[in-house]
């Protein structure tokens, strides 16, 4: 069914995605019709002048789609929109996408033809191409936290070819145990306001408790966050963190979101320190983007259609699909997926 093509798209087309909706021509009528789970949105231009649309081909070459809008739209109606990054589908009621080889050969035919003649039935669906690119480092130049090894694919062979599909995510270690925090490691500060054992160092600051420290962990607008961690030598003795021994060892763990912390902390009775007690796995970069990007659910069954410029092949398997991303995170420190 050309209405429902599973195929997703990461790359730098983020415009596609991003482009704000635009009033286009549609003077006389508009009717949205549904064919299984796409809707097709037909615009029927009656004045005369230009349709004020631009095209360009789809990133997999079946179909053309909306690159942007002219000044001079005659037929401008707003009561209708359509988006940069839709798919013209008819021209006229002649199907111009689906699967089939020369399609954006037969869209452009069509429009050469007809784009002067009025009426004109103009059908458009949205994109079913999702672009993102997936970056190794952050804003700030350090690695993000995870990376390919969260995709999850599957083989899945359908009219004689093998596409590789993503089913799901694996989950990463939290960014204080990716950094190296230990079970038995002392919080001393958060956002450089000392907590725990940390009030040591300033004992003018003000005692934070557990509920405080962790609304502080809840609270959006405190991220990016540091957290800073201190670990006791053994010939200090764990129990007693001594903050003035040179074998006391400091560690600062940059968290964008409360989502990448994956420790949790506890007092241990009877004394003013706070201990990390357990680590739990969260989302990685990712699954954080490709999420964003598509849903929580969207993703699911959606195929990869090139890894960094180059077009998946018919006989590619899981192996072959993820040692391409892998080599492009590591050359070019981000990966371009199709």
């Amino acid at each position: 069914d050309p209405v429902r093509p599973k195929t997703i798209k990461f790359s730098l087309a983020e415009d596609l995605k991003h482009s704000p909706n635009k009033e286009v021509p549609s003077p006389v009528k508009e009717s949205v019709g549904s064919n299984g789970e796409g809707k097709i949105r037909t615009i029927n231009i009656i004045n005369e002048g230009p349709i004020g649309i631009t095209f360009a081909k789809s990133i997999d070459n079946r179909t053309l789609v909306v690159q942007g809008f002219s000044d001079e739209a005659a037929s401008v109606n707003t009561g209708n929109t359509v988006s940069v990054g839709d798919i013209l589908t008819h021209v006229n009621g002649t199907t111009v996408f689906g699967h089939d080889d020369g399609l954006t050969e037969k869209a452009y035919s069509c429009l050469a033809e007809s784009g002067l003649s009025r009426p004109l039935s103009l059908g458009f669906m949205p994109n079913y191409l999702h672009s993102i690119t997936l970056d190794k480092l952050d804003a700030h130049g350090d690695p993000v936290l995870g990376g390919p090894h969260e995709l999850k694919f599957s083989d899945k062979v359908k009219t004689g070819e093998t596409r590789v599909v993503l089913k799901g995510f694996e989950d990463v270690d939290g960014c204080a145990e990716a950094r190296g925090v230990f079970l038995g490691d002392h919080l001393l500060f958060v956002n450089g306001e000392p907590v725990g054992s940390g009030i040591r160092l300033r004992p003018d600051s003000p005692h934070l408790d557990m509920k405080q420290i962790y609304d502080i962990l809840d609270d959006s607008s405190s991220y990016p966050m540091i957290v800073t961690f201190a670990r006791p030598h053994s010939s200090d003795g764990a129990i007693d963190l001594n903050l003035d021994s040179t074998n006391t060892k400091n560690m600062s763990v940059v968290a964008v979101s409360k989502d990448q912390l994956g420790f949790n902390i506890a007092k241990r009775q009877g004394t003013d320190q706070l201990i990390v007690t357990d680590f739990h796995a969260v989302r990685g970069s990712v699954q954080q983007q490709i999420k964003k990007a598509l849903g929580e659910t969207n993703y699911q069954g959606l195929s990869i259609l090139s890894v960094h410029g180059e077009k998946v092949p018919s006989y590619a398997n899981v192996n072959i699909v993820m040692n391409a991303i892998n080599r492009a995170w590591t050359k070019n420190d981000k990966v371009e997926i199709v």
